[in-house]
């Protein structure tokens, strides 16, 4: 289940850095922008936010417009709460068949693996399934390898976590270490957080430093986090507490849940100035 969770992760620093690049910055519950149109990973963004806050109608309803605009995610996400009778939806199984069809006549690495994480590491136990967990891994397998070839530095990192995870292929550390390397010598964010993160894990923190802090320089708010411990603790880098200070604040503001947690606790002791 570990491994499992780490892919899971691996899925939402990739959606982070995606999401980043396309930026907002319109109202949430307006379906027009100044340019008159909202994209699909926009609507996709919009109901993460909604259901992060507790928000079920504009959740479910930016999910179903993201959906039917085609997001694949969506689609996944959306078959889920049908299926479960999440986000006010009742258990329907003909929509939950409609949008799961539609995401699996599509071959997008991340979908797939995405797909099958939600079954791996679902909301509770009753929805967890490991046999259709690993029959979407299996399926995202030659979708990561064909994209990979082709430069794909989200697929290849995706790949990796799948050697790592041993979800539908042979588990194969050192060919997700080549791939997840690779990507992140590239400057592939998600990559360069997958390897800080391994590592300081592992306490080689002196070799997780360099890339938690290319991770954290393009907002990563777990490679902020991570870099703040090691500023904090002196560990790999020099102890600078105005440093770990920095980037335990930019993590919070990221909407790292630890890091605003670890920031209430200290204030609540009276510890920031």
């Amino acid at each position: 289940m570990r491994s499992i969770d780490a892919l899971r992760r691996l899925l939402y620093a990739v959606l982070i850095v995606t999401l980043t690049l396309l930026g907002t910055g319109c109202d949430l519950e307006d379906s027009n922008t100044a340019n008159g149109w909202v994209t699909p990973d926009q609507m996709y963004e919009r109901a993460l936010t909604f259901e992060e806050l507790g928000v079920q109608y504009w959740a479910r309803s930016w999910y179903h417009k993201a959906a039917e605009a085609g997001h694949p995610i969506a689609q996944v996400r959306l078959g889920f709460l049908y299926r479960y009778g999440r986000a006010d939806l009742l258990d329907d199984p003909y929509e939950t068949h409609r949008w799961f069809l539609r995401v699996a006549q599509g071959s997008a690495p991340m979908v797939l693996a995405d797909f099958g994480v939600q079954y791996g590491e679902g909301p509770d136990e009753t929805v967890r399934d490991p046999h259709e967990a690993e029959y979407w891994f299996r399926r995202a397998v030659p979708s990561c390898q064909a994209a990979a070839v082709q430069g794909d530095l989200e697929a290849q990192t995706l790949l990796g976590g799948l050697y790592g995870a041993s979800a539908g292929v042979e588990q194969n550390r050192a060919m997700a270490m080549e791939l997840w390397q690779d990507a992140a010598q590239q400057g592939y964010a998600p990559a360069q957080l997958v390897l800080g993160r391994l590592y300081w894990h592992e306490k080689a923190y002196e070799e997780a430093s360099p890339w938690l802090v290319q991770a954290a320089m393009q907002n990563l708010p777990e490679a902020e986090y991570l870099l703040s411990d090691l500023y904090q603790f002196g560990r790999g880098v020099e102890p600078d507490h105005e440093e770990a200070l920095q980037w335990l604040r930019r993590s919070a503001d990221h909407g790292y849940e630890i890091a605003q947690r670890q920031l209430r606790g200290m204030e609540t002791l009276g510890l920031l100035d």
